[in-house]
């Protein structure tokens, strides 16, 4: 009974054994609550079986015997607790949506939404899924009056298949072909076009939060480009003769790979957790890796080479000689370099630039010399740092000569005994030396040093550490002004990113 006796007693006030006792009791009730609960509905929900006669004739392995053992307790489904259920409707769930973009409480418009609703983490899960599909439904909505809507893998469908996998991207006008296209790639855990739940759950709203403050941006920095409306490689879809249009937007989508036949929609790996169950107590559906996946984007490296085979190198959705403004975050950016790492004298005449936010590539990943000078040159990056914004923190590193050495190499070649030799002065008092008193002559004396073994070793140990830990970067990398969460690095650098894109474009086009 050990285990159930608390570690420790405050017994600084006057007691006695029946106060010990109830303390006793109530402190191994808090911490065993959960799982005394949980047998209270195995108790109560447990049928014994019908006692069998024993049949002597069967053998020890299918004895009756060892299938009623086998079939002794069973839990009924009733008698397990509910799933929480939360309908995806801001109004039910007490928000609603200011016109300035941010979600509030309807009661309390000076309060956001809160995670921990309750202490259970089930509903808090299930709940904060539902305030989550509210939020995408208003973003997908505002998108489109923009004109950027939905286009569904592998179909290159505009309408969304029926009972078939698919996941969509967004694009602007298919049809409308622009000479300038900035595609975005988000990490591989965040929904389509949304960059940081945390800021569009809060004061950032659903501007700084995800795409729709970044479209609009985007058309007031750069200028109306004339639309391609007679050109023979385009559909006719929404096309408007002799119109003009903003720079088109391509937003992949290598967050939500998994799809839902119930649903039949595509779905990150969080809102599948979310997903509704038998019971508060059963286990998330299982994901089967071929049935629960869309053919060609079954991991975010093959979406993003599916979409720039497909999408991007296809003149029906973006012109063949449109200039490619790249911005790829997180995970997402090193899907781009590894793939452009591959198929680089693909896609060199048609991008014109990349931005990059908390990349892990190096420099060690880039076979393609050409790829690495590109990157050098017409790259840039933005790192969680605790430095004012857009400080330039490290630069890449130049190609390594045979002749260079590291600094840890070099302590590793120093010799055990080191010679040193030392300039003295002495001023000469011998018989042969006067009348030059005043001269003073220059002695050279060698010395052995030996190190200290112990002081040396450190030293290299730090050496390795250092050269171990430093970062090997592909471009030239800035403070982003973010020092906590990465997925906040877009909201805080997008204007940035989008005025450096203009002022590419406006010199390559003169």
């Amino acid at each position: 009974m050990a285990q159930f006796r608390p570690k420790k007693l405050d017994l600084s006030c006057f007691i006695n054994i029946r106060i010990i006792r109830d303390h006793a009791k109530r402190k191994v009730f808090e911490e065993h609550e959960t799982e005394r609960q949980a047998l209270r509905y195995i108790i109560r929900n447990t049928t014994l079986p019908q006692r069998l006669p024993f049949d002597p004739s069967a053998t020890s392995s299918t004895s009756n015997l060892v299938t009623a053992e086998l079939k002794m307790f069973r839990q009924r489904l009733e008698g397990l607790p509910k799933d929480p259920v939360f309908d995806a409707d801001l109004t039910k769930l007490g928000f609603k949506c200011t016109p300035s973009g941010q979600f509030v409480k309807i009661n309390e418009p000076e309060e956001f939404f809160d995670f921990f609703f309750t202490d259970n983490a089930r509903w808090n899960e299930v709940r904060k899924e539902a305030f989550h599909a509210c939020v995408r439904r208003e973003l997908y909505q505002r998108l489109a009056t923009a004109n950027i809507r939905p286009l569904y893998l592998p179909q290159l469908s505009i309408e969304r298949p029926v009972q078939e996998p698919h996941l969509p991207i967004l694009v602007s006008n298919p049809g409308v072909l622009s000479k300038h296209v900035v595609v975005i790639v988000n990490e591989r855990v965040q929904d389509l076009a949304i960059w940081s739940y945390r800021i569009l759950c809060r004061q950032g709203g659903i501007n700084d939060g995800s795409a729709v403050g970044f479209v609009d941006h985007l058309r007031s920095v750069f200028k109306g480009e004339e639309v391609l409306a007679d050109s023979p490689t385009s559909t006719g879809i929404l096309k408007t003769p002799n119109a003009q249009s903003d720079p088109s937007v391509i937003i992949l989508n290598p967050g939500q790979l998994l799809y839902s036949h119930r649903f039949n929609r595509a779905l990150t790996y969080a809102s599948w957790q979310a997903f509704p169950r038998e019971s508060a107590v059963h286990e998330t559906p299982r994901i089967h890796p071929e049935h629960n996946t869309v053919s060609g984007n079954r991991k975010s490296e093959e979406h993003v080479k599916f979409v720039f085979n497909n999408v991007l190198n296809n003149a029906q959705y973006v012109d063949p000689e449109a200039q490619l403004y790249i911005l790829g975050i997180a995970d997402g950016g090193d899907s781009v370099v590894e793939l452009l790492n591959s198929e680089w004298p693909k896609y060199c005449s048609r991008i014109a630039a990349i931005a990059l936010t908390q990349p892990t590539s190096t420099s060690s990943t880039i076979t393609d010399p050409a790829l690495a000078s590109f990157l050098t040159q017409n790259a840039k990056s933005w790192m969680v740092s605790p430095e004012p914004f857009n400080t330039l923190l490290q630069k890449p590193q130049p190609a390594p000569t045979p002749i260079s050495r590291s600094f840890s190499d070099a302590l590793n070649a120093l010799p055990d005994t080191m010679t040193v030799t030392v300039q003295k002065s002495v001023v000469p008092t011998a018989p042969e030396y006067v009348g030059a008193e005043g001269l003073v002559k220059t002695e050279s004396q060698e010395i052995a040093v030996v190190p200290r073994g112990e002081e040396v070793d450190e030293i290299k140990e730090i050496a390795n550490e250092i050269e171990e830990w430093k970062q090997d970067v592909i471009c030239e990398t800035f403070a982003s002004g973010v020092s906590d969460y990465h997925e906040n690095i877009v909201p805080s650098i997008y204007k940035h990113v989008l005025e450096w894109f203009r002022e590419v474009q406006m010199e390559k086009d003169g």
